[in-house]
């Protein structure tokens, strides 16, 4: 008998049933011959772990406007960092919602730390995206600005026992206002 795992989780060896998660797939080819018996005897680990590591999760990203000189072209050519912009995580992996708003700093810059429910083990079913500006500015769609930006893995921390994965998105860029 196989048994299929998701990512993030394996089977409790103390437990008499399979989880509903579980999937049981009979094999297509017959197995291997088996070798012969040992008489070493296997025991579990005292205490196996339920789950493989999961890590807590941050996002990153700059927000800029673009040059009156570039409106409507995909680049960050003369852009300036936008002081003030909301930007969305967005996670939905069925079993949890969780939506998380930031503003971003003088230099553009924004910083999400996601709660614990959201590990790096669901991040796939994360993005982010811009959600307002000052002045009505209209979102781009430069980098997955508009429509959402998948999470892009940077570096992983451990500290205190606690595992932080850092993504980053964008740069984003909202559409400037210009009067012509």
């Amino acid at each position: 008998m196989f048994i299929l795992l998701s990512p993030c989780k394996t089977p409790n060896p103390s437990s008499s049933s399979l989880s509903s998660s579980f999937s049981v797939h009979t094999p297509l080819l017959p197995p291997h011959p088996a070798k012969p018996p040992t008489h070493h005897h296997h025991h579990p680990p005292a205490h196996s772990p339920t789950h493989t590591p999961r890590s807590l999760i941050a996002i990153e990203g700059v927000v800029y406007v673009k040059s009156c000189n570039h409106v409507g072209v995909d680049t960050l050519k003369g852009a300036t960092p936008l002081l003030g912009a909301v930007v969305k995580l967005q996670c939905n992996n069925y079993k949890y919602m969780l939506v998380l708003k930031a503003k971003t700093d003088k230099k553009g810059y924004f910083y999400i730390g996601a709660p614990k429910n959201i590990t790096s083990c669901i991040t796939r079913h994360c993005n982010v995206v811009l959600d307002s500006a000052s002045n009505g500015l209209k979102p781009s769609n430069l980098h997955g600005g508009f429509t959402g930006a998948l999470l892009k893995p940077v570096k992983q921390s451990v500290s205190k026992s606690v595992s932080l994965k850092l993504y980053i998105v964008g740069p984003f860029v909202f559409e400037p206002k210009c009067h012509n």
